[in-house]
């Protein structure tokens, strides 16, 4: 399935056989050894969204609008949910529920999975497409059908999506599993302003290192720390360069050429400890909220003018000659 719709909003729905013993042999997990004996075919069936160039107008809208997840019935209810408060941004939203995008995305995976049960299942995307994933997943892990299955969404550079209710819907559901791959700096995953929030997990891939983030903010209790202060603020002092790092191609780069070559450094297995940054039990609160770990107020309406930055810098990536080439002359002007 492929569509493309008024508002520009693209989804790919494919599957992918994969051969079980290939599988074990490259893994060592009791899984893939499982995965080899059993003869029903193994793979996946993903769901993928592109991201757009327009990111002005989304972030324009982005720090009034918004509305309750999921679809609206005819008599103004919203079944996917247990209560109105939950909300996402209402871009977002109108790019997977409306025309019933989603419902011609869910037949198709029926479809597909009716003959592939063992088919794994998955959403992706990158930019706003990654944050449509979310929607996505999260609606498909709402649905009778899906229920049972571990539905995965593995996405690159994606936005905050909601509100803190939100937030604390998607994060307490069973079989349901998020992880938000963010490159460097990447302006756009610190967007949009500081009522929005980040669900899953927090994949941090940076030049020296990729680390690990349990559910983005971390868990005292638990022992995982969340990201630090910086993580929110440094991008902004380096805005033009953060923006440069949220482009697809970046992303790819990196995993090709770090994640691919050296796993040891540039993959992970594990997620941060507290014990690991060196902090005692004390000096960490039970979750870091974004609230509490953002820019300064004077920062927040800055957001439009690093995106536009962004677009330049979509355009002016022709090649990666132009990345090769950039230096601090380049990016100050850019």
């Amino acid at each position: 399935m492929y569509e493309r719709d008024e508002q520009d909003t693209q989804v790919l729905v494919l599957s992918k056989q994969i051969d079980p013993s290939s599988y074990a042999s490259a893994t060592n997990t009791n899984n893939a050894i499982t995965a080899a004996t059993n003869k029903e075919k193994q793979g996946y069936v993903a769901v993928i969204y592109a991201g757009t160039d327009d990111f002005r107008s989304v972030l324009t809208d982005t720090n009034i609008l918004t509305k309750t997840f999921g679809p609206t019935s005819e008599n103004g209810t919203h079944p996917f949910v247990p209560h109105d408060d939950i909300r996402v941004h209402a871009g977002f939203n109108n790019a997977v529920f409306k025309h019933d995008l989603f419902k011609r995305i869910n037949h198709q995976l029926q479809l597909i999975k009716g003959d592939n049960p063992n088919y794994r299942l998955l959403t992706t995307g990158h930019s706003l497409g990654a944050a449509d994933a979310i929607l996505t997943a999260v609606a498909l892990k709402l649905q009778d059908e899906w229920k049972d299955e571990l539905v995965l969404s593995i996405n690159y550079g994606c936005p905050k999506t909601g509100n803190r209710a939100w937030r604390d819907f998607v994060n307490e559901m069973d079989g349901l599993g998020i992880w938000r791959v963010v490159n460097g700096l990447d302006l756009a995953a610190r967007l949009p302003g500081p009522s929005f929030h980040h669900v899953g997990h927090t994949l941090q891939m940076d030049g020296n290192m990729a680390r690990a983030f349990w559910l983005h903010a971390g868990d005292k209790k638990l022992g995982f720390r969340g990201v630090s202060f910086a993580w929110n603020t440094l991008p902004y002092a380096f805005a033009p360069v953060a923006a440069y790092e949220h482009l697809i191609s970046h992303y790819i780069r990196y995993l090709e050429e770090r994640c691919a070559k050296d796993p040891d450094i540039f993959y992970v297995d594990s997620f941060e400890t507290i014990d690991d940054g060196g902090h005692s039990d004390d000096s960490i609160p039970d979750a870091v909220d974004d609230d509490d770990a953002w820019m300064p107020d004077d920062l927040i309406d800055i957001d439009i003018e690093y995106t536009k930055q962004y677009l330049h810098l979509v355009r002016q990536e022709a090649s990666d000659k132009l990345y090769q080439s950039l230096d601090a002359t380049v990016i100050a002007d850019a």
